[in-house]
C-alpha cells in the first residue's frame, strides 16, 4: 500500500472496532489519516496527503461518527447474543435440571443418614447390645492379638 492512498470498507458496521483500532495504530505510527463513515455501511480512510481530500470531499455526506459506532457495536452485540441465546438457555436449563437432581440426591442421603443414626441408636440402646458387650470386648482382644 502506498503512503498516500484511500482505503474503503463495505459492511463497516461489522468491523467498526477494527477500523477504530486501525486508526489508533495509524496515530501511533504518526501517519496522517482521516476516516468518514458514509451511508450504506461504507467507511473510507484517507492516508497521507489524501486524508484532506477524504475530509473535504466526503465529510459533507458522512454520518455522525460516534452515533454510528455506538449503534454498530450495539447491533453486533445484539446479534451475537441472539445467535448464542438458545445455547445459553439450553445450558441454563441443563444446569437447573442437574441442580434439581443434586438436591433430590442430597435429600435422599440426608434421610438415609437419619435412618442409619436412628437404627444405630436403637441398636446401642437395646438390651441385646448391652448384654453382648462383654463378649464383644473379648472378641476385640482376640482380633488384636491375631493382628500382631
Amino acid at each position: 500500500m502506498k503512503p498516500d492512498c484511500i482505503v474503503s470498507f463495505h459492511d463497516a458496521n461489522l468491523i467498526a472496532d477494527a477500523i477504530v483500532n486501525a486508526e489508533r495504530f495509524l496515530d501511533h505510527l504518526g501517519i496522517a489519516h482521516e476516516t468518514v463513515i458514509l451511508p450504506d455501511t461504507v467507511a473510507v480512510i484517507g492516508l497521507g496527503r489524501l486524508a484532506s481530500a477524504v475530509r473535504d470531499r466526503l465529510q459533507p455526506h458522512a454520518l455522525d461518527r460516534e452515533t454510528y459506532l455506538d449503534r454498530s457495536q450495539r447491533q453486533l452485540w445484539s446479534h451475537i447474543a441472539k445467535v448464542h441465546s438458545p445455547t445459553i438457555h439450553a445450558e441454563i436449563e441443563r444446569l437447573n435440571s442437574d441442580n434439581s437432581k443434586l438436591i433430590e440426591e442430597t435429600e435422599c442421603m440426608r434421610k438415609a443418614s437419619q435412618d442409619a443414626q436412628s437404627h444405630l441408636a436403637a441398636i446401642i440402646s437395646s438390651t441385646t447390645w448391652r448384654a453382648s458387650a462383654p463378649i464383644r470386648a473379648v472378641v476385640d482382644r482376640i482380633k488384636r492379638r491375631f493382628a500382631r
